[in-house]
């Protein structure tokens, strides 16, 4: 615990020193372009993100007793990566299709967990213009919980996902900003039975709550 309680405070304390240097790039970029005339933040167009990721995950009590039984010890916590690509629709609105994914400890030497979320999520711009936009965001999609072990087949937990949150953008450039999110996606599980090597068949069923904080860089075409 202690390990992990300092990997999100190292985590905690780089997005707070990016914000701020961002921050400080956006003031330096006045020369460029206007806020308001930036093709970051404004107008219609294709854009691509790619950033860094951390989840905690919370399982009903069922859900976890049903993984215990199987002989996963799942950590709450783990860290990964996001990729989206969408399209702005005019200074308010755009759509995204976006992939989450982050691994978590299982207790196992023989057996590595993998929590993903796949959505497509509408952001709604809540300042246009301005070179530090908040928004807020909802989606819809899929989430799965992946246990794949050293010997025989992954065992996949998937099921309908929601998803809410909001963020900020910060304008870096004419085509780059630095995005800073939260969002609680809720996952229905479907029933399903885990089968792992040395365990006996568990059936597993529940919802999940995945908080997920993140920052990422997006580029504007």
């Amino acid at each position: 615990m202690k390990t992990v309680n300092t990997t999100w405070n190292l985590v905690a304390a780089l997005l707070i020193v990016l914000l701020a240097n961002g921050i400080a790039r956006a003031d330096s970029t006045s020369t460029l372009h206007g806020a308001d005339e930036s093709p970051a933040l404004t107008g219609k167009g294709v854009h691509f993100a790619a950033g860094f990721i951390g989840h905690r995950l919370d399982l009903q009590d069922d859900a976890y007793d049903a993984l215990y039984e199987a002989g996963v010890d799942l950590s709450r916590e783990g860290l990964g990566m996001e990729l989206l690509g969408g399209y702005r629709f005019g200074p308010r609105l755009s759509l995204n299709l976006r992939i989450a994914t982050s691994s978590h400890d299982t207790g196992r030497a023989d057996l590595e967990a993998g929590l993903g979320l796949a959505m497509f999520e509408m952001l709604a711009h809540l300042r246009p213009g301005e070179r530090v936009q908040p928004f807020l965001s909802g989606g819809l999609g899929g989430g799965g919980l992946v246990l794949s072990p050293d010997k025989g087949d992954d065992v996949t937990l998937e099921g309908a996902a929601f998803a809410a949150g909001g963020g900020v953008d910060v304008l870096i450039s004419d085509r780059w900003t630095l995005g800073f999110a939260y969002r609680a996606a809720i996952i229905d599980y479907e029933t399903a039975t885990i089968d792992l090597p040395g365990s006996a068949p568990v059936t597993f069923r529940g919802t999940g709550l995945a908080h997920e904080f993140g920052f990422r860089w997006d580029f504007r075409i």
